[in-house]
């Protein structure tokens, strides 16, 4: 998330200096002329530019191609440029908390325990940097080089929304643009269609044959079991579908991943489609984050889901953003109604509906 907090400062903070970008960021304009005309304005062109190349071509909110650009919702991008300060935990705050946890090793331990922190830091960095400077990416590229071959078809009749070409198989595609015979436009039309109605709650958990569980980790030599170990512990604080734990009234309870109490209205999202619509100031409900959801961080003012442990990544991103927030929240989504106002305790679990 760190590409996405830097270039989110940098653009605000010329914005925020020059009062024509503010004039502009603030006007009732659409959010394309507000765009473009921000990038009119030379003290800003180039922080703009850089943020739009960051975040705005990058898909919102998942891993798939059809998952729109955040180029395609300028509403998100000026929504995002419009927000209050961007909430970040210092390098101070980060040295103080990792100071008070060395206090808690004892010394015949530390060694161990700093060889096995470094190990951390590298690999969680590999995995952040793989994520979103990776795969977000590359899903960005592939629904650009589409989006444009969509294009030339509807432009030749042969698609009605160049989006179509999304849900046609590699080999239609290459027919469809070579000339050749492919589906026609009113099959694509239909298959997106079909696509846009089905909600992944409805899908399966699993197709073909259940899969066989991992080896124990006794079976291999020590140093292999340790990381077999470890992934197993740590596929578990990532993706577990947690018991509910029942709460009184009001009250929803799970697991305090982000410290801090925070109130306000509520932004339930059910599908990645839905992303653009957050507003500054809102507590995201949804059932688990990716990391393009980290688009939206700059808006948020708590995090709740109803899947994941302390190493998922609205756990992780959270305590990167200094925002409170609760996992494993069982029916948060179901529970709770856009709108209505929250208190969230990240550090004892809660979830409070007041209204």
């Amino acid at each position: 998330s760190s590409d996405v907090c830097s270039s989110d400062l940098a653009v605000r903070t010329a914005i925020a200096a020059d009062p024509t970008a503010q004039a502009i960021l603030n006007s009732g304009r659409s959010p394309k002329d507000i765009l473009a005309a921000l990038d009119d304005v030379p003290s800003v062109q180039g922080a703009l530019r850089t943020y739009l190349d960051v975040t705005g071509w990058r898909v919102v909110g998942g891993y798939d191609i059809a998952d729109e650009h955040a180029r395609e919702r300028p509403d998100l991008l000026v929504n995002l440029l419009r927000a209050g300060e961007v909430r970040t935990v210092s390098a101070r705050d980060g040295a103080a908390a990792m100071a008070a946890l060395r206090a808690k090793v004892p010394a015949q331990h530390q060694a161990e325990f700093e060889a096995l922190l470094a190990e951390a830091l590298l690999t969680y960095r590999v995995r952040d940097e793989r994520n979103f400077c990776s795969d977000a990416i590359g899903t960005g590229v592939a629904r650009r080089a589409i989006l444009a071959a969509g294009a030339r078809l509807q432009e030749q009749g042969k698609l009605k929304d160049a989006r179509h070409l999304i849900d046609a198989t590699p080999d239609e595609a290459h027919a469809l643009l070579e000339g050749r015979d492919g589906p026609s436009a009113d099959e694509l039309a239909a298959r997106t269609a079909k696509r846009l109605a089905s909600n992944i709650d409805d899908m399966p958990d699993r197709l073909g044959i259940p899969p066989s569980p991992p080896p124990p980790a006794e079976w291999l030599p020590p140093a292999a079991a340790r990381v077999q170990r470890a992934i197993d512990l740590t596929l578990q604080l990532m993706f577990a579908v947690p018991a509910k734990q029942e709460g009184q009234g009001q009250q929803l309870k799970g697991f305090a991943v982000s410290p801090g109490t925070i109130e306000g209205p509520a932004r339930v999202i059910h599908d990645v489609s839905e992303l653009p619509s957050v507003q500054d100031g809102e507590i995201l409900v949804t059932p688990s984050t990716g990391p393009t959801f980290n688009v939206v961080l700059p808006l948020l003012k708590g995090i709740v889901t109803e899947r994941g442990g302390a190493l998922s990544h609205a756990a992780i991103v959270a305590r990167e953003y200094g925002i409170p927030a609760v996992v494993g929240c069982r029916e948060a989504s179901k529970r709770i109604v856009t709108g209505q106002r929250l208190r969230v305790d990240g550090a004892k679990g809660e979830v409070w509906i007041l209204g």
